[in-house]
């Protein structure tokens, strides 16, 4: 099982708000190193690994912003990347994968959230991971 199988089990398995939103943020800072990695000017997929890169930053960002998201999350260290040796479509299916579990998780957090900038900030993150999610290659959730 690799990084972001274990995201996509975490999100998954999140139950409170404040797991929510802790399995993504910490989805995102995984996800991070490994669509850098993924960054090869020479690769077809250049563009979307460009792209998905400031988008999982701004949604790491805008987690930050919920009140309800653990203190500790908020100093989670961007992990060093493990996907070196698997094929860029293995890659793409795993992100796709996890940003779909994710945008299904945090709309319905966004809809549940009692505060205002929770709800904000699941419904714009979750929003972009559908985002993500489509770029890859997945079957955005609605």
């Amino acid at each position: 099982m690799n990084q972001l199988d274990l995201a996509r089990e975490k999100m998954s398995a999140a139950a409170s708000l404040g797991e929510v939103l802790a399995a993504a943020y910490a989805g995102f800072v995984t996800m991070l190193p490994v669509i850098e990695y993924h960054q090869d000017p020479a690769s077809s997929d250049f563009v979307t690994f460009v792209i998905a890169g400031e988008t999982a930053s701004t949604c790491r960002l805008a987690l930050v912003a919920a009140p309800s998201l653990p203190d500790s999350s908020r100093s989670a260290a961007i992990a060093r990347c493990q996907s070196r040796g698997r094929t860029t479509a293995e890659v793409t299916a795993g992100l796709a994968s996890l940003c779909h579990v994710m945008a299904s998780r945090l709309c319905a957090a966004a809809l549940t959230a009692i505060d205002a900038e929770d709800r904000e900030a699941c419904s714009r993150t979750s929003y972009h991971a559908r985002q993500l999610c489509a770029w890859f290659g997945g079957e955005p959730a609605r």
